[in-house]
C-alpha cells in the first residue's frame, strides 16, 4: 500500500462572528474535524448543501486560512508546521481551478501574461523559455496560439476555463483542487471540460479534489465521494457503494433528488424536512437529527462516530444498518 499523497485529521476550523447589536461573539462552526486521505492519481468527491464546508476544506487545504485545530499533511509533510519558504515551494505542488471562470481572470492582462504569471512568479521560467512553455500549456488544454495575445473576455465560458486549468497547470502541480469547475458553464459545454481534466488526470498522474453540486457529474468524475454535512462528512465511500448502497438518511435523500432520465422510471423521493441548522448552533448529538426521518432520542445525545460497514465504506449514523 503506498502513502497517501494527502491525509486530513480532524480538520477544525471555526470563525468568530461580532455581533454590531451586541458584544457577545458567536462563533461558525464551518468545519468540524473532518478527516479522510487521498491516493496518488484518484479524485476524491466532495459534496453536500451550500454552507456545509467544502469550500473552506478547499482553503484549509490550501493553507489560505489558518485552521482551529487537527492538520494537513502533504507527501507526508505537516502543511501548518512549514514557514513562509516551505510554504511557497509547497504551493507550487497544489493548485486550485476556480468555480467562476470570468472573475478569477484579471480582465486586463492578456492570456500568455495570466498563465505565464506563476512561471513568473516562482522563477522557474524566463524569456523565450517561458514563451514556450505558455504555447506548451495553451496546447495541453485545447487553446491555439494565435489565441495568447487576446483578452478574456474574447473568450468563451469554456475556454476561460481552459486558460484557468492552463494556468494551474503551469507550475507542474501534483494536487488539484476543483472548486465547482463546471457549475457557471452551459451544460454543452461542461463535458467538454470534464473530460479534458480526465485526459490530463490520466496524462500527468494528477491527484483532484473535486467539489460540486451536481451528484452525476462527481459520479462520472471521481473514484471516491465524502458527503459532508454541517461542517462534517456522514459518510465517505467508494463512488460506486455511495451511489449504490447508500448508508446515511442525507446520502439517501441527496440522491434521490437526482433526475432519472427515463420517463418510465419513478425515482422513489426521500425527503429532508425543514432546512440546515445555521453553523453558529449546530445541534447536539448527531447534526442531521433535526431533519431526519428515524431520528430516536440517542442521536440527539450521542454524537456518532465513524463507522466502517463495507470495503472503505464509512458512515456516522447510529442507525445505517
Amino acid at each position: 500500500m503506498s502513502s497517501p499523497l494527502v491525509e486530513v485529521k480532524n480538520l477544525t476550523k471555526h470563525f468568530p462572528l461580532n455581533s454590531f447589536l451586541s458584544n457577545k461573539t458567536t462563533v461558525i462552526h464551518a468545519v468540524d474535524g473532518v478527516s479522510f486521505s487521498m491516493k496518488k492519481g484518484e479524485t476524491l468527491g466532495l459534496v453536500g448543501e451550500s454552507g456545509c464546508g467544502k469550500s473552506t476544506v478547499a482553503r484549509l487545504l490550501l493553507r489560505l486560512v489558518e485552521p482551529s485545530a487537527g492538520q494537513v499533511f502533504f507527501n507526508g509533510q505537516a502543511i501548518y508546521e512549514l514557514g513562509k519558504k516551505e510554504i511557497r515551494r509547497l504551493r507550487r505542488e497544489m493548485q486550485l481551478v476556480f468555480q467562476d471562470p470570468f472573475s478569477s481572470l484579471n480582465p486586463r492582462m492578456k492570456i500568455r501574461d495570466i498563465i505565464g504569471e506563476p512561471l513568473k512568479i516562482h522563477g522557474t521560467a524566463s524569456g523565450k523559455a517561458r514563451q514556450e512553455k505558455i504555447l506548451e500549456l495553451m496546447e495541453l488544454v485545447g487553446l491555439g496560439p494565435e489565441q495568447a495575445g487576446r483578452y478574456p473576455h474574447e473568450f468563451s465560458g469554456g475556454q476561460r476555463q481552459r486558460i484557468g486549468i492552463a494556468r494551474a497547470l503551469a507550475l507542474n502541480p501534483r494536487f488539484i483542487i476543483n472548486d465547482e469547475p463546471v457549475s457557471a458553464l452551459d451544460v454543452s459545454i461542461r463535458a467538454q471540460i470534464l473530460n479534458l481534466m480526465k485526459d490530463l488526470q490520466d496524462k500527468l498522474g494528477l491527484t483532484y479534489l473535486f467539489i460540486a453540486h451536481d451528484l452525476s457529474i462527481v459520479r462520472y468524475m471521481s473514484s471516491r465521494v465524502a458527503v459532508m454535512y454541517l461542517g462534517k462528512i456522514v459518510e465517505l465511500g467508494p463512488v460506486k457503494e455511495i451511489f449504490h448502497r447508500p448508508l446515511h438518511p442525507y446520502t439517501r435523500s441527496l440522491l434521490s433528488a437526482v433526475s432519472v432520465p427515463d420517463p418510465d422510471v419513478k425515482n422513489r423521493r426521500f425527503i429532508m424536512h425543514g432546512e440546515m441548522p445555521s453553523p453558529t448552533r449546530p445541534p447536539t448529538g448527531c447534526r442531521f437529527r433535526t431533519r431526519c426521518p428515524f431520528f430516536e432520542e440517542r442521536c440527539s445525545k450521542e454524537e456518532p462516530e465513524p463507522r466502517e460497514l463495507g470495503k472503505e465504506h464509512r458512515v456516522c449514523c447510529h442507525l445505517a444498518e
